[in-house]
């Protein structure tokens, strides 16, 4: 199984570094060169000719014209990132206010809430933005202060070592929770597993996301396990089934199983089973409740 790997940065450091090199880049290069130049020189002053000292003063050269340059540059970089930075808190405290008007939040937690989001942006570089996304959905179900940031921390990790959705993530992972009464505690275990399905069949996390949508409530219900879920979606990724589509396919097949029409029980009938003795075995193993059927019809 795949481990976590935390990316360093964030949105905040990422926007400083993108307007930074947006706007004063030429400038920047050019003292870039400049010093080139001056280390150059200083690494050769003890060499035969005047190749160091001419290396030195050309870099001197250099830097002289650009001084005031380059403090117009940096000064209109710095403006153009505290405006951007002003927005960006801005859009922040709203996304935070509507986990209390909307979510469930409460306002005392919000504090804590707010500094966890931002520590998780600085751990796996997922920005702010995707961060209260996907809060959004697992306060909303259920999960608030210190368990939804854990909860939230699982599906940014998540998605960072599979390269999927932040928001689709945290979505079928509470999904995931919520069907099969899984703890806190255990939400990357979770993850782990799904990331796991997911290098063992021929699909991304996009697809298993699409294809669980589809299926966990159905499967739940009629007590398939989450593994067992999990493994037929992946055996029928490898036969080029895969995404929202797999995620019907299997979703049809268990209502089928678990609730079949007369002529399906009958036909069941036939072969010496009952759709009883189907349910019972589903809950034990989806893999020999189908061994199950097919035997009973290759004896017929």
């Amino acid at each position: 199984r795949k481990k976590f790997k935390l990316m360093a940065g964030g949105d905040i450091a990422l926007s400083i570094i993108i307007n930074a090199k947006n706007n004063a880049g030429g400038i920047f290069k050019e003292i870039a060169d400049a010093l080139g130049d001056l280390t150059f020189g200083m690494k050769n002053m003890g060499t035969a000719g005047t190749i160091g000292a001419d290396a030195v003063s050309s870099g001197m050269m250099k830097l002289a014209p650009l001084a005031v340059g380059a403090g117009v540059a940096v000064a209109g970089a710095a403006a153009v990132i505290g405006v951007k930075s002003v927005k960006a808190a801005g859009d922040f405290q709203s996304a935070l206010t509507s986990l209390v008007t909307d979510a469930g939040e409460s306002k005392d937690a919000l504090g804590k809430v707010s500094t966890g989001i931002l520590q998780i942006s600085t751990d796996t570089g997922k920005t702010t933005k995707d961060l209260t996304s996907g809060m959004y959905l697992i306060e909303s179900a259920g999960y608030h202060g210190a368990d939804g940031l854990a909860v939230l921390k699982t599906a940014a990790q998540g998605s960072a070592v599979a390269n999927a959705d932040l928001t689709k993530v945290a979505a079928v992972l509470t999904t995931t929770m919520h069907d099969y009464t899984i703890p806190v505690g255990d939400s990357v275990k979770v993850m782990n597993s799904m990331i796991a399905t997911t290098a063992l069949g021929k699909m991304k996390m996009d697809d298993l996301n699409g294809a669980l949508t589809k299926v966990l409530p159905t499967a739940s219900k009629a007590g398939v396990s989450f593994t067992d879920v999990e493994g037929a979606l992946a055996t029928m990724s490898l036969a080029g089934d895969k995404g929202a589509a797999a995620g019907t396919h299997l979703n049809q097949m268990l209502l089928s199983l678990e609730k079949p029409s007369s002529a399906a029980s009958k036909e069941l009938k036939n072969v010496g089973l009952t759709t009883e003795d189907v349910a019972q075995k589903m809950k034990q193993s989806l893999p020999a409740a189908l061994e199950m059927i097919t035997t009973a019809v290759g004896k017929k």
